[in-house]
C-alpha cells in the first residue's frame, strides 16, 4: 500500500513467523510493516524474535501493537528501537525511512 510515497506492508498473525512473506516486502521494496498482534498464545520474547527476524527479511521497519502484549518498532537491520510498557503504553519514534535500507 502507497501512502503518499511510504510503501507500507502488513503481517497478521502468524504471517510474522513466514520468512516468505517478510521476503516478498523486501523485493515490493517496502519500507514500515505493521504487525498487530492479539492474545497471548506466543511468549513476547518469541514474539520479539520473529519481529526482529521479520523485520530483516524484509529490509523495513515493523511497528506492533497489541492486545495483551506490549508493542514495539524493530529497524530494518532487526534491531529492537522501542517497547511499549504498562507504565508506558504509548510511544513516539522518529523513524529515518529514507535511505534506511541496508545493502
Amino acid at each position: 500500500m502507497d501512502l503518499g510515497g511510504l510503501i507500507v506492508g502488513f503481517l497478521i498473525g502468524a504471517e510474522s513467523e513466514v520468512e516468505d512473506e517478510a521476503s516478498r516486502y523486501r523485493r515490493e521494496k517496502v519500507q514500515l510493516l505493521l504487525a498487530p498482534q492479539a492474545g497471548r498464545s506466543e511468549s513476547f520474547d518469541h514474539l520479539l524474535a520473529t519481529a526482529r527476524q521479520a523485520a530483516r527479511a524484509a529490509a523495513a521497519f515493523q511497528l506492533s501493537s497489541g492486545r495483551g502484549y506490549p508493542g514495539w518498532v524493530a529497524d530494518p537491520r532487526g534491531e529492537i528501537v522501542a517497547t511499549t510498557s504498562d507504565l508506558n503504553p504509548f510511544l513516539t519514534v522518529q523513524l529515518p525511512i529514507d535511505g534506511a535500507r541496508p545493502g
